[in-house]
């Protein structure tokens, strides 16, 4: 319609005309309609020149498909990371997930053990591994962690031991006893540790309280034995 206007009116047109073809399929021109008059009697024709940019609109076509594509599946991750955390923010013991060398996500039950908000805070004060908050001088034989096991990533040390249970002792005012367990999984070409930490002080603290009881009252039985034979 805009070129015929263009053509009754005498005027000059560009644009790009989508085209069918004679098969009921469509291809894409660049056109340029310049009048042509003569001096003489007035008389117009008319030079039409035109260059195919079917590609080129496939290619914008393509682009803006894609581009939806992108924004659903951004707003999709979008909601899916909500999701997770919350179902993160709902655990009691401490969870975050990791590349396998820096935190990637972290949960409530996190920062309000470390008094952190963010990830980087965390970082700045510990380093980006958690397992910088580790205590390094624990004993192995007795289920205890740290950041290097004889060669080996803590990760990997634990990894390769799927059935063993392990602790660590996190480093603070007060140090923390946790159990600790780690997993693996793949998600769309990527690699992420899920870590989980549940504290359980008070209850090393009471096993020691009991193992020192039983160590007191075996003692005194011994001791009441001795005298009773003296």
């Amino acid at each position: 319609e805009e070129i015929k206007e263009a053509v009754r009116k005498e005027e000059y047109y560009s644009g790009e005309v989508r085209f069918k073809k004679k098969n009921g399929g469509y291809f894409w021109a660049y056109v340029k309609i310049s009048p042509k008059c003569t001096r003489m009697d007035g008389a117009c024709g008319y030079t039409a020149i035109m260059f195919d940019i079917t590609d080129k609109k496939e290619l914008e076509h393509l682009k803006k498909v894609l581009e939806l594509k992108v924004e659903e599946k951004t707003k999709e991750l979008a909601r899916e990371k909500r999701l997770i955390t919350s179902i993160l923010n709902s655990q009691d013991s401490i969870v975050v997930t990791s590349d396998g060398k820096v935190l990637t996500t972290i949960n409530k039950a996190f920062k309000e053990f470390y008094k952190l908000e963010t990830i980087a805070e965390f970082e700045a004060k510990y380093g980006p591994c958690i397992c910088d908050s580790f205590e390094n001088d624990v004993d192995i034989s007795q289920g205890y962690i740290k950041k290097d096991m004889g060669g080996k990533t803590w990760i990997e040390y634990m990894l390769e031991r799927p059935h063993e249970n392990f602790k660590v002792i996190i480093k603070k005012e007060i140090p923390h006893i946790f159990n600790i367990a780690v997993d693996k999984f793949e998600f769309e070409g990527e690699t992420f540790i899920t870590i989980v930490l549940t504290d359980i002080t008070d209850l090393e603290i009471a096993k020691k309280l009991i193992e020192q009881m039983h160590k007191h009252t075996r003692d005194s039985i011994e001791f009441a034995s001795l005298i009773q034979k003296a």
